[in-house]
């Protein structure tokens, strides 16, 4: 009888995973429970229980009929559409080890982009729990279960608090314990890593040198030497990686179609555009004036691309919205987005891609290449399909968003 009813529980369709979640927003499937799924399920729960907000959590094999790689972004995108609930989203899939993280609807209205703050939590919270793993187990890691409970905890801590260890010592000790951590021996975990593709290699090394030696005196000329996030966003006191989120950290998933996607991150460069626009046209008088033609020549570049079909040119165009803004308001430096993808926000520091080139990329990106785990760049369409951006022709390629440096918002056609 267990046996059967284990069976007739298992939630195989996107149609089934749904009816489930109407009666309990956690699914927790054998395949994914770490040899302690009842316990997870309790635990999951437990803090579900408590949350201020709709939560759901799925950790499953990814049902039959999905097409595209990432299948807990495709499972996620399918449950929410079948539910039309709004709320936190947290999907996970068995086969490929792929999580997704979204929000739909306003679920802190002392945040501007919810689903943003939420993954920078999720991270900061990942940084502890790595820590105190690491020191207590050798052949330990972190768990898709680990992840969905720091959605939940984070979600329940609320999302204005900005703290660097949001976790409690009690909370960080509970996920060492074995009934959250997977083992695998560190060999197995990175013969499997996928590293950047070549194509990164060489548009690094290539344009690196090129802006070592054309831009570089140019550049602390004009804006500086030093990196900082502008003051009075964001970036400057919260982000430290995507969205992927707005995009959250890479290894989450902005669950949105492509139509979606585009018209968010309009939304983005519209209202930093005006921003800037504002700023400019304030009367306040800015001593140095490279720094106020840079702002300007960054807005005059911008605002034809906000209502572009073409993605890139989107979100070139907020990116060139923050720079503009950062000379503006910051006394020394340039705004370096992450180079691997615009959407992640600052770079936050610099990390070896290999040949001993380095570029500037979000703390997020900058774990991956240091795990050996595998990037998830911006991509392009081509005829021969999707590709990184930086292997493509564009200025964007070419100036990595602005994250190689020198004054390369001149070389953004009008």
């Amino acid at each position: 009888m267990a046996s059967a009813a284990t069976e007739q529980d298992f939630a195989g369709t996107v149609a089934e995973i749904v009816a489930h979640l109407d009666q309990d927003p956690v699914l927790v499937e054998e395949v994914m429970g770490n040899g302690h799924t009842e316990a997870i399920r309790e635990a999951l729960g437990a803090k579900a229980a408590t949350s201020p907000v709709p939560v759901h959590v799925v950790l499953t094999k990814a049902p039959v009929g999905l097409t595209t790689d990432n299948t807990a972004e495709e499972l996620l995108t399918l449950l929410h559409a079948r539910s039309g609930e709004d709320g936190v989203w947290f999907v996970a899939t068995a086969d490929t080890g792929h999580t997704a993280l979204a929000v739909y609807g306003d679920i802190d209205p002392k945040v501007d982009n919810d689903e943003t703050e939420l993954s920078l939590a999720v991270s900061r919270a990942e940084d502890q729990v790595a820590a105190a793993i690491r020191s207590d187990c050798a052949d330990c890691f972190s768990t898709p279960v680990i992840e969905a409970g720091l959605v939940l905890d984070s979600v329940n801590a609320g999302l204005s608090g900005g703290r660097d260890d949001p976790l409690s010592p009690a909370q960080v000790d509970a996920y060492t314990a074995s009934t959250w951590q997977g083992t695998q021996t560190r060999t197995g975990i990175h013969d499997d890593a996928e590293m950047p593709t070549p194509g990164l290699y060489a548009v690094v090394a290539t344009m690196t040198a090129l802006c070592v030696a054309v831009v570089a005196y140019r550049l602390l000329q004009a804006v500086g030497g030093a990196t900082h996030p502008p003051l009075g966003s964001k970036d400057a006191t919260s982000t430290r990686s995507p969205s992927r989120s707005s995009s959250s950290p890479v290894g989450r998933s902005t669950v949105r179609g492509p139509r979606e996607e585009l018209r968010h991150w309009q939304a983005k460069a519209t209202a930093e555009t005006r921003t800037l626009a504002g700023v400019l046209g304030s009367g306040d008088e800015l001593d140095d004036w490279q720094r106020r033609d840079v702002a300007s020549t960054c807005l005059d570049r911008a605002e034809p691309r906000i209502a572009s079909d073409d993605f890139l040119e989107v979100l070139g165009a907020l990116v060139l919205a923050r720079t503009g803004m950062h000379a503006l308001t910051r006394e020394q430096g340039q705004y370096r987005c992450c180079y691997v993808d615009p959407r992640h926000g600052f770079a936050d520091t610099r990390s070896p891609l290999g040949g001993g080139v380095s570029v500037p990329v979000c703390r997020s990106c900058a774990k991956s290449l240091e795990r050996g785990s595998g990037l998830e760049p911006l991509t392009e369409e081509t005829l021969a399909g999707r590709r990184p951006y930086y292997e493509g022709s564009t200025v964007w390629a070419m100036s990595g968003f602005g994250s190689l440096g020198g004054d390369w918002w001149k070389q953004v056609p009008r």
